[in-house]
């Protein structure tokens, strides 16, 4: 299987291509220099250039603090760029697996997480993600 992986410099993207070549599969490995997830364009031509059979999206604004004064940028990079590759992905039918955070609930459950519980959001870079999803 082919994956283009966003965000492959990132602590995430790295594990996800490491674990991409353990399972025999060929990750594309992309950084914000080699794929601006911010440009549908951008995100279409990298499909039709690479033809993966799936995107994985590892790519984030993870300056936690930096969020807080640089809202629109953590909301570019962190939910209108989820658009983008939604829409880019489901104009090529290939299946998006876009990673998020633990920063979209609040902390105060006292059970495990899952996808369907209520986000609550904390702050700036909590509710970009949120948003993102």
């Amino acid at each position: 299987m082919k994956l283009l992986i966003t965000g492959a410099n990132g602590q995430v993207g790295r594990e996800l291509i490491i674990h991409a070549h353990d399972f025999q599969h060929q990750a594309i490995a992309t950084d914000q220099h080699s794929l601006d997830i911010t440009c549908l364009k951008s995100i279409e031509k990298s499909i039709q250039e690479h033809q993966p059979d799936m995107l994985i999206n590892a790519a984030a604004y993870t300056a936690v603090d930096q969020a807080e004064t640089d809202h629109d940028k953590a909301y570019q990079v962190n939910a209108e760029a989820c658009l983008y590759l939604a829409q880019a992905c489901k104009s090529a039918n290939i299946p998006l697996l876009h990673i998020s955070t633990d920063y979209v609930f609040d902390g105060t459950q006292r059970t495990p997480y899952v996808e369907t519980d209520n986000t609550n959001p904390l702050n700036t870079y909590g509710a970009s993600k949120a948003k993102g999803e």
